[in-house]
């Protein structure tokens, strides 16, 4: 880094001056981006937001707007437009949008928290030397999302519980099918169980069943 910081400074880019600069929040959730916009002073100027670089992570991470000439100028005023995904450029406080006679500082907001939701499913249960196993089954809108079994707070035996989708991950925009299980002990024969989702409260028949070999 040290050798990278002390080569020369390019000829053909300068820190220009910008009029206005946002943070705003991406599609995806906790996901951020810069937008920044002004007037750049040649018509052919390219402009770029460009991070600095740190050694270890700053309170707010400066981020220079930068504009660069390619061959001859030519001096006019134009107008620019130009963002940049703040993904693993944010300080622990923020950003600081840096301009040629001035710069911005922006709080990025904290991530939100993604609370789990009611899914929907299709249900099996079997009790099996002792203990209850059941299962749910279904296809979800796209990969990246946890699906899970979650007992309800509530002091009743046998134990119901909640079925739980985490959309907080990412993953490809295609119909994902899923199966999870869960499981309680039981010394007596249980009838059946009661599992909850988007649907409402579904009374599931507990099969008897045998170990194998």
């Amino acid at each position: 880094m040290k050798e990278f910081l002390e080569a020369p400074v390019s000829e053909s880019s300068r820190l220009i001056d910008f009029e206005k600069a946002e943070v705003i929040q991406g599609i995806v959730p906790d996901r951020y981006i810069l937008v920044v916009s002004g007037m750049k002073p040649y018509l052919n100027m390219d402009v770029s937001l460009i991070p600095r670089i740190y050694a270890r992570q700053p309170e707010y991470w400066g981020i220079e707007v930068v504009g660069t000439l390619r061959g001859i100028g030519l001096p006019a005023l134009a107008p620019y437009h130009v963002s940049l995904p703040l993904d693993g450029v944010i300080g622990t406080q923020g950003i600081e949008v840096i301009g040629a006679n001035r710069s911005e500082k922006f709080d990025v907001p904290p991530k939100t928290e993604v609370k789990p939701k009611l899914s929907v499913g299709y249900y099996r249960a079997v009790q099996i030397s002792g203990q209850v196993i059941f299962s749910a089954t279904g296809c979800l809108r796209r990969g990246g999302i946890r699906v899970f079994f979650e007992q309800k707070p509530i002091r009743i035996f046998p134990p119901e519980y909640d079925l739980l989708q985490d959309d907080s991950g990412f993953g490809p925009d295609v119909l994902t099918p899923f199966c999870v299980l869960g499981s309680f002990n039981a010394d007596e024969p249980i009838k059946s169980i009661f599992l909850h989702d988007a649907r409402g409260r579904h009374e599931v028949v507990v099969e008897q069943g045998e170990l194998a070999g």
